[in-house]
């Protein structure tokens, strides 16, 4: 009798109603990928926004954690912020689930793990490696248990 798992698809929020302050995802190149987030500084016209790029180094979701293994890279406070004007139709909002701070409510550690797991892998998929990284790592937090026996990575300063 096999089990069927169920996956969650969320999709992005409407981008019809940018304003200024928002988060939102966007391409830093060119090209459709890679995409980074960025906060809407000022809208132009119906077709162009300006945006405040921020710091394209992953961060943990939450701030008195670290990473397991993605390198915690400083993010200067003195950098001067990078602004590029895109057509409005380049812009994506954020996903729903990044804009809600709740974690997994069940005590299943695969469920856990599956939770952070899909956040992280809609994130790759839409172009945003760097916010994947974030719940990838969550994902890992969340199947990690020390017990004797257990492989343990050691990060050595």
């Amino acid at each position: 009798n096999p089990t069927a798992t169920a996956t969650t698809t969320t999709t992005p929020r409407s981008s019809s109603s940018f304003k200024v302050g928002s988060i939102v995802r966007a391409p830093r190149t060119e090209g459709e990928k890679p995409k980074g987030r960025a906060m809407v500084a000022t809208i132009q016209d119906d077709h162009s926004v300006c945006l405040l790029w921020e710091p394209c180094t992953p961060t943990p979701l939450h701030s008195d954690s670290k990473f397991l293994v993605a390198p915690n890279l400083p993010v200067k406070a003195s950098a001067s912020q990078e602004e590029i004007t895109l057509d409005r139709s380049k812009i994506q909002p954020l996903f729903d689930f990044e804009m809600d701070d709740t974690s997994p409510t069940e005590k299943d550690r695969n469920s856990a793990i599956q939770f952070w797991k899909e956040r992280g892998d809609q994130l790759l998929r839409s172009g945003d490696p760097s916010s994947a990284v974030s719940y990838y790592e969550m994902a890992l937090l969340a199947s990690s248990v020390i017990s004797i026996g257990s492989s343990v990575i050691c990060s050595i300063q």
